[in-house]
């Protein structure tokens, strides 16, 4: 043979019928592997890796950098909680406690779980003794943060048993800090989340609070203070669910364990208008009419859509006197993997199942959307590693118009790659990463970060300089790593 410089001899040029050549002005329809290779259409590709699709170009996906400091336990998902007055804060859950962000010194910080004191007396850098005002409730072991007069939280352990309104510390003041007299000092969120289990979490403006839970610890809400369990909660209050979520005026538990006995087909829900009246002898529905478990739950229009692993039902508002509830089952045969593989398009959902990605719109059939990509992914010998599809995440990223599913791959445990869909040109391709990731979130700043306003140094600074990324509500989507316990900014600016 030749090489390509080179003009092959006449018997080993191909003949007419053997060779085609076509001009293609954009190769922006993404991968197709529904077809054979030769049978390819104008446009589309066998491989797309690591690119976007913007304005018929094809481009280099974005970049990412990191968002506050190393944090403990799994990061599973954040959420950006607005108030009533408008404010927000954003959150993050991860398998082990609860954070907030405080974006003036860029730290994740420790919300209290109920139990807190202050200071009593100053503690400086290198100290480990706190006088508090009260040591009610806090024990050996346990995780604090303490309020610096930076403005920042000095998060350690107690060790040993506090006595005589003295807590000592495992961690020291760090040097250059100052615990002054009146700063807080919290008790830390406690969680024994898995890997397995998504988050599940709501919010209900009409309380001012934020809801989640995690299917190993019970459902809890945050007030913008404190994350205490929620009250009065079935079975004297030893009740645990995968699913929770807000919908007319109602607070429905899903999937719950009550009383130590396992319900994974049951769906519970409280007194209208309020989060802590279960009327538990009569407020619940089994929907045992299939053996399969409930995954996943969206609000679709008018109905509450609960995916189960083979079934899909519409729950529709009644509100009559003696029915509350209408549950219809719409599909058979197909479900969702999890909660986080359902992105809520507002007048639709994507959701990845068994056996392909559909379209649902709350009728009675499903539309399949991810035929190209059907053999790469779901087919006999595809990417995505059957034994941990409950670590699948999606998120729909408006701003780019596109919906992404995170799936571990091959014989990864958690993802490393990403399935993204162009929604209006339904154009797939593929994202690898170099970490292992465990959810996502979003972000959008509340105030413009300005010279005057920044605090700290430049060299302690963790954000950009740029214009783009420090105004008033310009959004971002955050990346969660279970590899390096800590949350990446996808700011579509980073290289």
């Amino acid at each position: 043979m030749t090489n390509l410089f080179e003009t092959a001899p006449e018997e080993e040029q191909p003949s007419a019928d053997e060779w085609h050549f076509e001009n293609v002005d954009r190769l922006n329809k993404g991968i197709d592997l529904s077809d054979r290779p030769e049978l390819l259409q104008s446009g589309k590709s066998l491989v797309a890796d690591n690119i976007r699709f913007e304005k018929g170009q094809v481009l280099v996906d974005f970049g990412y950098k990191t968002f506050g400091q190393v944090i403990r336990g799994s990061p599973r998902a954040d959420f950006q909680f607005f108030l009533r007055n408008g404010s927000s804060i954003l959150t993050l859950i991860t398998n082990l406690t609860f954070y907030r962000y405080v974006e003036a010194v860029t730290e994740w910080q420790y919300p209290s779980d109920g139990t807190k004191t202050t200071m009593n007396t100053a503690e400086a850098a290198g100290g480990t003794t706190l006088d508090v005002v009260s040591i009610t409730g806090f024990s050996d072991g346990d995780f604090i943060g303490v309020e610096l007069n930076s403005g920042k939280q000095h998060q350690t352990t107690i060790n040993g048993v506090p006595s005589v309104n003295n807590i000592t510390i495992t961690d020291a003041i760090p040097v250059g800090e100052t615990a002054g007299i009146g700063n807080d000092v919290i008790k830390a969120v406690v969680l024994t989340g898995t890997d397995n289990v998504p988050i599940s979490l709501t919010t209900w403006a009409a309380f001012d609070k934020m809801y989640f839970a995690n299917g190993s610890d019970k459902p809890m809400e945050f007030n913008g203070t404190d994350v205490v369990v929620i009250s009065n909660l079935p079975s004297s209050g030893n009740t645990v669910c995968r699913l929770i979520v807000v919908f007319t005026n109602h607070l429905l538990l899903i999937h719950t364990v009550e009383g130590g006995t396992a319900f994974p087909q049951r769906v519970r829900w409280s007194e209208p208008g309020s989060d802590s009246n279960f009327n538990e002898s009569v407020n619940f529905n089994d929907l045992y009419d299939s053996e399969d478990f409930i995954a996943a739950t969206e609000t679709l229009g008018v109905f509450q859509v609960i995916y189960k692993e083979r079934s899909i039902y519409r729950l529709e508002f009644l509100g009559l006197s003696d029915q509350t509830w209408q549950f219809t089952r719409t599909i058979d045969g197909e479900g969702a993997l999890n909660q986080d593989t359902v992105i809520n398009l507002g007048d639709e959902h994507l959701f990845m199942g068994n056996a392909n990605i559909y379209r649902y719109d709350g009728n009675f059939s499903i539309d399949p959307v991810g035929d190209n990509i059907f053999d790469k992914i779901f087919a006999q010998d595809g990417e995505l590693n059957p034994e941990f599809t409950s670590r699948v995440f999606g998120v729909h990223v408006e701003e780019l118009d596109e919906a992404w599913w995170f799936y571990p791959a091959g014989n990864d445990e958690f993802p490393k790659n990403m399935l993204k869909l162009k929604v209006s040109t339904r154009a797939w391709s593929i994202r690898k990463f170099a970490d292992s990731l465990s959810g996502f979130g979003f972000f959008q700043a509340q105030a413009d970060v300005t010279w005057q306003t920044a605090i700290g140094t430049w060299a302690a600074y963790k954000g950009p300089w740029l214009s783009k990324a420090v105004q008033t509500n310009v959004p971002t989507l955050h990346i969660l790593s279970q590899s390096n316990l800590r949350v990446y900014e996808y700011g579509y600016i980073t290289a």
